[in-house]
């Protein structure tokens, strides 16, 4: 007989007689009766479809595995509750349903079920992150201070510490917001407004003492002046190494075959020999002293020396073994007279900086197209990504008198929409080679003019430079003005006098160079181009061929230029002066006979003279 038999039969003893049966005879009762474990429910078996028959397919014996038993949890029962009279009244069918749902349940008893560690622990996690998110709700609706000082009074009203230990203006205005929050659910808010009004009327009382007490936060310290402009000045002098680092980053990625460490350990072991570096390490110690007026003579691209390339000679070295000696010499500039394009090749991954000219004879052809323009530079400079261009010299020593005078402006104007248009035009500067033949008077320097009928056609060749803040290109030649002028002292050329020459007013002139230099920009401001630079295109003294013409004066005459144009002219003291010497090699092919011995090396790339381009 089941539990279940037996508790029915309690059920109906129980009913048949009047008598209230207390808990201890009900116990007892229970205790009485012979518990046995509760049977397995199966399932009743259903019968298997009707299948058609079919060809017969060999049995397969099953595998019979024991089936685990059901794990036994015994219910926990309670001492029923006291019966209601109405209790007994209740339908049947609901009694039924009752019994039938809760089967082996004891009337009256109440089963509980035990919930693990585990559940507990998820059930509060799930409490404590929805307790979270409707705290960020609240906070979210509330109005905090954004001004971080009132942040701080806010949170010194509540109580709590003004700022924590590298808190954050943001983050302490989001720990003020939690707590606005966490007091507005506890009821505080009427508080919390109070304070709020309080703050309120405390910054329309007196505004002005409030935005004081802001200014004077302090996030700073101030220091002396002499710190502030000693730090400026080490700031450009190390953006002047920074942009060798880039230069050279630059070059190796552009030309990884090309070794560029020898010129830019040369420049930094020549920047370490600059007076600036030992002011530089003054102002480090004393924060007192002043860099010179200029840091650009010990930038890197202030006085080199170039060398023009001319071509016109018998028995000449290869364009490779020509660039070679460029390098052996370290020339860092070249100036050409035309888009050879063997030059150019061999030119290519070299660091050799290029002025490029465009010959007089293809002036008209380039004014009178911009398809003729674009494919020049296309063929010339853009097929010729890894060399250096520097300049474009459209034409040389134009006069007016010429045929193509009217087409040198037009032409320059349309290489310069070329390389524009290649993306080139920041790198590239468009400009054209005058002589000083264009000066009216030239001393002294100050009252240096333009000639009259040389202005329409320099007019817009200033106004074209200006516009693109190009360089003016000067040939400029000492020794054809002394050898001109019988008045001229031989000493006075070749930058050996030992005392002032000419005195224009508080500027004194010991060489004919500096004279000749200040006189055209004297002339450029009087002509509207007091903004250009001038860079000295060609300037040289012959070894032979005529007046005062000696391998002695033209090594004395070049071996001083190199040296004097790093200080720059009266006009302009202290600016290194871009110049070209002319040129690489005697041209045997050119007339008369001075214009064959310019060159400072033989065509077997010996030198005619002792000669340092360092």
């Amino acid at each position: 007989m089941g539990v279940e038999e037996d508790l029915e039969d309690l059920h109906a003893l129980a009913e048949s007689t009047d008598a209230a049966v207390d808990s201890q005879d009900l116990a007892s009762a229970v205790d009485g009766v012979t518990r046995q474990p509760t049977l397995p429910i199966l399932p009743p078996a259903i019968p298997p479809p009707a299948v058609p028959s079919v060809a017969p397919v060999p049995a397969v014996p099953p595998v019979l595995r024991p089936l685990a038993p059901l794990p036994i949890r015994p219910p926990v029962f309670r001492p029923p509750a006291p019966k209601k009279e109405q209790a007994g009244s209740s339908s049947g069918s609901d009694s039924d349903d009752d019994d039938s749902g809760r089967a082996g349940a004891v009337p009256g008893s109440i089963v509980e079920y035990e919930i693990t560690e585990e559940s507990r622990l998820v059930r509060e996690r799930h409490e404590k992150a929805m307790q979270d998110l409707m705290m960020k709700r609240r906070g979210a609706s509330l109005a905090v201070p954004t001004n971080d000082k009132a942040v701080r009074v806010r949170l010194r009203r509540l109580g709590e510490p003004m700022t924590l230990f590298g808190e954050r203006e943001m983050e302490r205005r989001d720990r003020l917001r939690m707590l606005m929050a966490k007091f507005d659910a506890e009821g505080q808010l009427e508080k919390l407004m109070k304070d709020h009004e309080d703050e309120e009327a405390a910054a329309s009382a007196a505004p002005e003492d409030v935005e004081e007490e802001m200014l004077q936060y302090p996030f700073y310290t101030e220091r002396s002046k002499a710190l502030l402009d000693a730090r400026i000045d080490i700031a450009k002098f190390s953006i002047a190494r920074a942009a060798l680092r880039l230069e050279r980053a630059r070059r190796r990625r552009d030309c990884p075959d090309e070794d560029v460490d020898a010129e830019i350990d040369r420049e930094l072991k020549r920047q370490r020999a600059c007076p600036c570096i030992a002011v530089r390490l003054v102002m480090i110690d004393h924060c007192q002293a002043a860099l010179p007026p200029t840091m650009e003579s010990c930038l890197p691209h202030g006085a080199q020396i170039g060398v023009c390339y001319g071509m016109l000679g018998s028995n000449l070295p290869s364009r490779p073994d020509v660039v070679a000696l460029y390098n052996q010499r370290n020339i860092r500039r070249m100036r050409l007279y035309g888009p050879d394009q063997h030059a150019l090749q061999a030119l290519r991954g070299t660091n050799i900086e290029l002025m490029l000219g465009l010959p007089n004879e293809d002036l008209q052809r380039i004014a009178s197209s911009q398809a003729n323009a674009n494919t020049w530079v296309q063929n010339n400079v853009k097929n010729y990504r890894n060399v250096r261009f520097r300049y474009i010299a459209v034409g040389n020593e134009v006069q007016p008198s010429s045929q193509n005078a009217q087409f040198l402006v037009p032409a320059m104007r349309n290489i310069q929409t070329a390389i524009s248009n290649a993306g080139l035009g920041a790198q590239i500067k468009v400009s054209t080679a005058v002589d000083t033949i264009i000066l009216g008077e030239s001393s002294p320097p100050s009252k240096g003019t333009l000639k009259s009928d040389h202005r329409p056609l320099l007019d817009p060749i200033i106004q074209f430079l200006v516009n693109n803040k190009s360089p003016l290109l000067v040939n400029i030649y000492p020794y054809f003005s002394y050898a001109n002028n019988p008045r001229e002292r031989l000493d006075y050329a070749l930058f050996t006098a030992n005392s002032v020459v000419v005195q224009d007013g508080p500027l004194g002139y010991r060489n004919l160079f500096d004279a000749i230099l200040d006189a055209v920009y004297s002339a450029l401001e009087k002509a509207g181009g007091g903004s250009l630079e001038v860079v000295v295109s060609e300037s040289g003294w012959p070894s032979a061929g005529g007046k005062a013409t000696s391998i002695d004066n033209a090594r004395i005459y070049n071996s001083n230029l190199i040296q004097h144009v790093k200080q720059g002219t009266p006009k302009k003291p202290g600016k290194p002066i871009e110049t070209y010497i002319f040129a690489m090699f005697d041209e045997d092919q050119k007339t008369p006979k001075l214009e064959k011995h310019w060159g400072l090396f033989f065509p077997n790339k010996q030198p005619k003279y002792p000669i340092n381009f360092n």
